[in-house]
């Protein structure tokens, strides 16, 4: 199993192609996160419960998604070298109505609300690198938005294509089918129809 200093090492080699941090200040900003390893279909946080950590994912895919009338909505699929959380709950320390779960094992550093906090008042330049990564998260969800409003669900589909392929080979179909609000069985027919 590969241990905390790999996982470190991960995000502070990703956090230097972003911000410049001195060694002294890089080991007293690790001191902060833990390393969580989780296995397939395992649960960071259900629907009631307030989001106390972000999350920075070093391997694997996770999915956030709501409960509605016993239907699952997929929000977001997040993966290597990406930051997650049920952010309003985590930013406003209240219950979330999203439920996260694992999809694949993954490896996982996580930081309390009130650390974080700590650590962008002590360092601001590791605010910076957080913000780039949050910025992603923001236009992934903005571009998914647009889609609902503007475009069909088979240029839903091409988009997410365009924007992460490497993503519609580790989703099960189901869960991709309502990350793009329509049914499999509607999913499976425009598959089939761009491929042809």
């Amino acid at each position: 199993m590969i241990g905390r200093s790999a996982s470190l090492e991960h995000l502070k080699n990703l956090a230097l192609t972003y911000i410049s941090l001195s060694d002294e200040h890089w080991e007293d900003i690790a001191s902060y996160f833990k390393e969580i390893n989780l296995g397939k279909n395992e649960y960071l946080f259900r629907e009631g419960q307030t989001s106390q950590h972000i999350y920075f994912i070093c391997s694997g895919l996770i999915r956030n998604y709501y409960l509605q009338n016993g239907v699952e909505i997929t929000r977001h699929f997040a993966q290597e070298n990406e930051l997650l959380s049920a952010y309003v709950s985590f930013l406003t320390q209240t219950p979330t109505l999203e439920n996260v779960h694992t999809l694949e094992d993954c490896r996982l550093l996580q930081i309390s609300y009130h650390d974080l906090q700590h650590i962008y008042n002590t360092y601001p330049v590791w605010g910076n690198f957080f913000r780039q990564l949050l910025e992603k998260v923001y236009i992934e969800t903005t571009k998914r938005i647009e889609g609902f409003i503007c475009k069909t669900a088979e240029q839903r589909y091409i988009d997410l294509i365009n924007r992460r392929p490497e993503l519609l080979q580790r989703i099960p179909l189901q869960y991709l089918a309502t990350y793009l609000g329509i049914t499999p069985v509607s999913l499976s027919r425009i598959r089939k129809k761009i491929s042809h």
